[in-house]
């Protein structure tokens, strides 16, 4: 298979691309208040969920990239003890970093062996860590969907990603 077919398959899939939302678009119009509201009987919220799936799209990354990943603490999974941000700013920095993760991604992509293996995660692939990374994002980006239309946030407004 040409490795550039799979590739862009890959970039569509971060991006949201059919299956899912585009997870920035869906993050967009979120607010640092929003972002740190509870709803009643659901475990987090957006901005708790936003730091996981941050921590885990790193510690993907730098593990396919053979370098330090980020350390986090068990009983935490990278869900912040926090409801939200502390501040509008800290809130629009922690949606600038889901970007540059994307961007890492896509840059990592250039020069990618989706066949390397590796030994420490039972042997799977580069390719299969990545694949990871895109159904991780799209799960966590279905639950943020769901917390915006319980909050009655959710509407025309959420851009939809055209693919190339």
């Amino acid at each position: 298979m040409n490795q550039n077919i799979w590739l862009s398959a890959f970039k569509r899939g971060l991006r949201g691309a059919w299956s899912h939302p585009d997870p920035f678009g869906v993050l967009d119009t979120v607010d640092a208040e929003m972002a740190g509201k509870r709803v009643e009987g659901i475990p987090n919220t957006i901005w708790q969920i936003m730091c996981h799936i941050l921590g885990w799209g790193w510690v993907m990354v730098r593990q396919i990239q053979e370098k330090p990943s980020p350390k986090f603490d068990d009983d935490s999974n990278f869900f912040p003890k926090e409801d939200g941000p502390a501040s509008e700013e800290e809130w629009t920095e922690q949606r600038a970093k889901l970007w540059h993760l994307a961007n890492e991604i896509e840059m990592m992509m250039k020069d990618f062996d989706p066949t390397k293996t590796f030994p420490q995660w039972d042997n799977i692939t580069a390719a299969d860590a990545l694949m990871v990374v895109v159904t991780h994002n799209s799960y966590h980006t279905a639950q943020i969907v769901m917390l915006r239309r319980l909050l009655g946030a959710w509407g025309e407004d959420v851009p939809v990603w055209e693919a190339n």
